[in-house]
């Protein structure tokens, strides 16, 4: 819960069945800890309670109550403040120090001296004859040496045992003491505070740890001493002995009094770092006084400690002639406890000689801090401060997995080997990783960062920086500021910030992200990922096959030529591939793409898509969505997928493919062009000729060219639109429009539909239908296969069959009717028609006397029907008169000629011709040739106009009583109106000129006239009486009629 001053808070927290350490501030906490002994803490305001069997003596699952009130954590300046004047108030005397001031009464004038060899008799310090051994002096001088260059003091050694020594050592007394002479008048003019006369220092030979080296014990009880000697008390009101406790309830003497109390803040401390229970450290020796014991030093003495530029620890800087101790801190550092004191210069840590995991603090301490900068130093843990104030730049790791904070300086931080952590905070800093995996973060200022070996990550903060991955994977990552980004090696992520950055992605597959501001992204070599996000970016993948992620119109890519196979993640509308890029693929809102020159793969979104190749052979991807996909020029492959897609196909090469299912798809093709599979439109433009579906229910649309239009399988719909069209539907029941000019038309099914408008040209139908009936407006048909029956419509027709027996039917118009091979029936319909049977028994019908007949000689044995008045055409052998026709005329071949009910004029003309005039009073004229004549019912006129053996005419039923004979004068000429050797009244021959008879009688041996052979009903005429053989033979009538003829039955006609 958060504590809010001037609210009221009671929090109960609590522990659980493990040793917890419960930690309550500046409220009322009430921690309650259960089964094990608990640690419970808090500062001002509190009150503790714990519950648990490890308090008191009860039992578990007993509750026994006790009240805490915890000691409170001491900032560094408070504990500074201690052991400046709390100590000594604490044992009732005055706090003091030397007066390095110039002072005659007891100045020191920046000098104080020592002895280490030895004295007799000093008041308080008794007398050590011999004073330190060479080794311990030794020691004494190193420490000096570091304190005076601390505090910039001359430390001045001396044999002199009179009032000119400041400080006496010796080892000859039990323990470690120190003690001063102090002057009885008040010394800095503060209330308690007396400046030194002298002091003196027992560090017992045998002190524990008694050694001559400068890393034990020894050496920190020699400064502690020292330091006492200097003036400073304990950090607690303790002296020779000490616990250390967390509770004031636990006080008894000489305990700590702040729990920070430990020889990581003070040297003057009786409490090791594991002797104290509350920090995370090591147990270390010190090598150093420590901050809170500087600060009190300065306090009273300044400070002036390495002011030039100076590293501490490997590759130091530091002479041994200003601290032996200082100038090998990197024997020291791994075994140690130290505080880093400096007052100025550029300055750096180097523990690069070490192998262990290190955390370099460089945090610059406050003197307000309860902790202050810790750092752990050569696999130790808390043996490093660094004091209040002290500004260290740079700092240097070895080869473990170090981790180096910087601070608000210009840092220089270098990782080494392992796997680092290196922060600069503020400040314009310099962070290496070196070799390992390491994680470098500059925070703000303009910082450059070096990532090294291996697989870093790099982040800048704020600021304008520099960052350098190296060899390895790296990542890294920019903020605010105008970054610069180098991955070098590697397959790399680099990503900006807020500002205008600049990316180069080195040697391998890098992936650069602009994010914020407009950024400039150069892949370099490798197949690199560039995003420039927001802003108006510039990306450069170099070599390599590079994708470009692009989200603004104002983004722009540059390619070099054969850089590899590029592409593009679009998140924009009306994307154009730049030049030299090969692929773009589309996504989010973008729904209209563009390639180039290039062979380029386009690909769409979910969305409706508008996607074009332009040159080069392009593969385009619509999926989802209604897409139309234009590969352009080269030999493309195009897929719709999902949703109802346009493909442009302009090459015999391109290639569209589409599924099953997939929508209601179009192809808008500039070729001739044949639909592929699950494909169901087409349509032509430009030049392209022809046009063809699929097993589908297509819809093919035609040009303004003459197109060549075909459906195949399934119910299509084709339009001709201009130009001369040929539409075929195929198999299935389809519908077909010609549009403009002179269309053909293929029909394979009764449920095909030919569509025309009137004036769109001369049209033909081309039929594979047992029967067909053209439709309105088209003019042309033609039956193919087994098709047997064409019809016509109202328009002037031409009608074709096939080699088979057709069934053709004009209807209205002038139409033209073509039998070709077969027994076919040609009925012209109304109009002036005009009909071909061909080869074949063919069958016409005709209903207007002005329809015309087209036979070839020997093309079959063909009849007319005829429904008005007809003379029968060359090589048509029969005619039959129906409906109200009268007059049959036949040819020069052997006719049939049949009439109707009607008085019909019957006339063979040439050939042996077989005429019936059936019911009706008709007129048959055989004309030349053996004709045979049969009137019918009615009043039938037989007339004869031709003489000869080859004219021997046959009268099938004459009839005495209604039928006549008819001579024309041509027989023989004409004398006086009438037939030569006969005689007529009112053109009726007489009784005188008829004679009947048997066998050869009156042939030409009697006298003129007609002769009857009542024998064989022949009818002979002969026109003199004296002349042997001119008799003629006019016509035979059946043998059982001709006896009852007489003059009657004979007529004259002119």
């Amino acid at each position: 819960m958060a504590l809010i001053k001037g609210e009221t808070f009671t929090n109960t927290l609590t522990g659980t069945d493990e040793a917890d350490s419960i930690h309550g501030y500046e409220d009322d906490d009430y921690p309650n800890g259960y089964f094990v002994n608990n640690i419970l803490y808090g500062t001002d305001g509190n009150t503790l309670y714990g519950l648990n069997p490890g308090i008191g003596n009860a039992e578990a699952g007993e509750a026994a109550v006790e009240e805490f009130s915890p000691l409170p954590y001491y900032t560094i300046n408070g504990i500074a403040g201690y052991l400046k004047q709390g100590y000594w108030d604490s044992t009732d005397t005055h706090y003091r120090s030397f007066n390095m001031g110039d002072s005659a009464i007891s100045g020191n004038n920046g000098t104080l001296y020592y002895n280490t060899s030895g004295f007799d008799d000093i008041s308080g310090a008794g007398t050590d004859a011999d004073g330190l051994t060479a080794p311990r002096r030794a020691l004494v001088d190193d420490a000096l040496d570091y304190l005076g260059e601390i505090l910039g003091i001359n430390f001045v050694k001396t044999t002199d045992t009179g009032s000119d020594v400041d400080i006496f050592y010796k080892d000859n007394a039990s323990g470690a003491k120190s003690n001063s002479k102090l002057f009885n008048t008040l010394g800095n003019g503060t209330d308690n505070h007396h400046y030194i006369n002298y002091s003196w220092v027992n560090v017992n030979a045998n002190w524990e740890g008694g050694t001559s080296n400068a890393n034990d014990y020894t050496y920190q009880t020699i400064i502690h001493e020292t330091l006492h000697a200097l003036g400073l008390g304990h950090p607690g009101p303790y002296n020779l002995t000490a616990t250390y406790i967390t509770d004031s309830s636990q006080a008894t003497s000489n305990n700590n009094i702040f729990l920070n109390d430990s020889w990581q803040q003070t040297i003057m401390s009786y409490f090791s770092q594991t002797g104290n229970t509350m920090i995370d450290a090591d147990h270390n020796y010190l090598i150093t006084v420590m901050a809170a014991d500087i600060e009190t030093l300065r306090d009273y003495y300044g400070s002036s400690a390495f002011t030039g530029d100076t590293i501490y620890g490997f590759n130091t800087t530091i002479s041994s002639s200003k601290s032996e101790v200082m100038a090998d801190l990197q024997l020291y550092a791994d075994k140690n406890a130290f505080c880093i004191i400096d007052d100025g210069g550029v300055d750096a840590v180097d523990f690069s000689g070490y192998s262990a995991d290190q955390r370099i603090n460089l945090a610059v301490a406050s003197g307000t801090s309860t902790v202050g900068s810790i750092s752990d130093i050569g696999g130790q843990e808390g043996n490093m401060t660094i004091a209040v104030g002290t500004v260290i730049e740079q700092a240097v790791g070895g080869s473990g997995d170090d981790t180096i904070i910087g601070n608000s300086a210009v840092n220089v931080l270098t990782g080494g080997a392992g796997s680092d952590n290196l922060y600069g905070y503020s400040g314009n800093d310099i962070l290496s990783g070196g070799d390992g995996e390491d994680t470098l973060i500059g925070s703000s200022g303009n910082d450059t960062l070096y990532g090294g070996d291996e697989n870093d990550t790099l982040s800048g903060g704020s600021g304008t920086d520099k960052l350098y991955g190296g060899d390895g994977n790296d990542t890294l990552s920019g903020s605010s500021g105008d970054d610069v980004f180098y991955g070098d090696a590697g397959n790399d992520t680099l990503s900006g910030g807020d500002g205008n950055d600049s990316f180069n992605g080195g040697t391998g597959d890098d992936t650069i992200n602009g994010n914020a501001g407009n950024d400039t992204l150069n892949g370099k070599w490798g197949n690199d990922t560039l995003d420039g996000g927001e802003g108006s970016d510039s990306l450069s993948g170099g070599t390599g096959d590079d994708l470009y992620y692009v989200d603004s119109s104002d983004d722009s890519i540059n390619e070099a030529a054969d850089s590899g196979t590029d592409r593009v993640n679009a998140y924009i509308n009306n994307y154009a591939l730049p030049g030299n890029v090969e692929n773009l693929y589309m996504y989010g809102a973008a729904v209209t793409g563009y390639g180039n020159a290039l062979n380029n793969i386009v690909s769409g979104t979910e969305g409706d898509n508008t996607l074009y190749g332009y040159a080069g052979n392009d593969n385009l991807y619509g999926y989802e969505g209604a897409d139309f996909l234009n590969g352009m020029t080269g030999d493309d492959t195009m897929y719709g997928f999902a949703g109802n897609d346009t493909y442009v196909v302009d090459s015999t090469g391109d290639v569209v493919s589409e599924s099953f299912g997939s929508g209601t798809d179009t192809v808008n093709a500039y070729i001739s062009y044949t639909l592929p599979d699950s494909i169901e439109k087409l349509y032509l433009f430009g030049t392209a000729p022809n046009g063809y579906g699929n097993a589908l229910a297509n819809r093919i649309f035609g040009s303004d060219l003459s197109n060549s239009l075909r459906g195949y399988e399934g119910n299509d719909t084709l339009y001709g639109y201009k130009g001369s069209d040929t539409l075929n539907g195929g198999t299935g029941n389809d519908t077909m429009y010609g549009g403009a000019s002179s269309d053909t038309y293929y029909v394979d099914s009764t449920a095909d539909s030919v569509v025309e408008s009137a004036g769109e040209g001369t049209d033909t139908v081309r039929s594979y239908i047992t029967s067909y009936t053209l439709t309105d407006n088209v003019e042309i048909l033609r039956l193919y296969s087994t098709a047997a029956n064409g019809f016509g419509n109202g328009l002037g027709n031409t009608l074709y069959g096939t080699g088979s027996v057709n069934d053709l039917y004009g209807y209205a118009g002038n139409d033209s009717l073509y039998g070709y091979g077969g027994d076919d029936y040609l009925n012209g319909g109304t109009g002036n028609d005009t009909l071909s049977g061909g080869t074949g028994n063919d069958t016409y019908y005709v209903n207007s006397a002005s329809d015309t007949l087209l036979e070839d000689a020997g093309g079959g044995t063909d009849r007319v029907y005829a429904y008005a008045s007809f003379t029968l055409d060359a090589n048509v052998e029969n005619l039959y008169l129906r409906s109200t026709a009268t007059t049959g005329i036949g040819n020069s071949l052997n006719n049939s000629i049949g009439g109707n009910a009607n008085a019909n004029l019957l006339s063979g003309g040439d050939g042996n011709d077989s005429l019936d005039g059936y019911g009706g009073n008709d007129t048959l004229n055989g004309g030349a040739g053996n004709d045979t004549l049969n009137g019918g019912t009615g009043l039938d006129l037989f007339v004869f106009s031709e003489s000869g053996a080859a004219n021997r005419d046959t009268i099938k039923s004459f009839s005495h009583a209604d039928d006549t004979i008819v001579l024309r004068d041509f027989l023989d000429g004409l004398i006086n109106s009438k037939i030569k050797g006969l005689s007529f009244t009112s053109k009726v021959l007489n009784a005188g000129s008829y004679v009947e008879g048997t066998g050869s009688t009156g042939n030409g041996t009697e006298s003129s006239g007609i002769y009857n052979d009542t024998t064989t009903g022949d009818i002979w005429y002969n026109p003199t009486s004296s002349t042997a053989g001119d008799s003629v033979l006019i016509c035979t009538v059946g043998s059982t009629t001709a006896t009852s003829l007489d003059n009657t039955d004979f007529a004259y006609a002119a």
